[in-house]
């Protein structure tokens, strides 16, 4: 279908133009796509203990109430692996959200839930690229025009945003989409950008 991914540098999660990471070191992993790079998101020192580290996009105002899924692609860091955490946040208040869990060593999905009070109906996806690599996705409906925060974070177990020293995990390909479903990745640079609708796959997909 036609879309817009909201989130920039969608490839570079390590730039600053839209994005932050806090309590936690950003690095070059492994090889994605064969010429673009994963970036380590790694707790960086014993003042992070079991202080959720995390990389963060900027805020994405006044959304409309509707259907919104946030993906990315991820691996499991090469030294201590972590889970993934995505957690879309209404901006300024924490408690009001929706969050998925991720296992990136055996592809589960863990906890899933709304909590606050805009947030309904999640449903989470874990897709296996080859390689180790996974397309993690948290779908979620809202009732109000928000403004939102993605945040990734990583995580020591399922549930908890506990973070011990020395733990890892590989991220690339973010996206943002005001769609029921995660759809094919829609790469972005310092601004955002626009699929157009394939009519071609959409005459296959109704036939089926």
């Amino acid at each position: 279908p036609a879309g817009v991914n909201l989130l920039l540098n969608a490839l570079d999660m390590d730039n600053a133009t839209g994005w932050a990471s806090f309590r936690t070191n950003m690095s070059a992993g492994d090889v994605f796509l064969g010429t673009n790079t994963l970036y380590l998101l790694g707790t960086a020192s014993e003042t992070n203990v079991n202080a959720s580290g995390m990389a963060q996009h900027d805020t994405l105002t006044s959304l409309a109430a509707g259907n919104y899924t946030m993906t990315c692609v991820a691996k499991a860091g090469p030294t201590d692996p972590g889970l993934l955490q995505m957690r879309p946040t209404e901006d300024g208040d924490f408690g009001n959200r929706a969050e998925a869990w991720f296992n990136l060593e055996t592809g589960a999905v863990g906890t899933v839930s709304t909590p606050g009070t805009n947030f309904t109906a999640a449903t989470s996806k874990i897709v296996d690229l080859g390689g180790g690599e996974y397309r993690c996705s948290l779908t979620f409906t809202t009732d109000a025009t928000l403004s939102l925060r993605p945040r990734y974070y990583i995580a020591d177990t399922d549930g908890t945003l506990n973070t011990t020293i020395g733990k890892d995990l590989q991220l690339c390909g973010a996206q943002f989409e005001a769609y029921h479903v995660a759809t094919s990745l829609i790469i972005t640079g310092a601004s955002s950008e626009a699929r157009a609708k394939d009519e071609a796959s959409c005459v296959i997909a109704d036939s089926i």
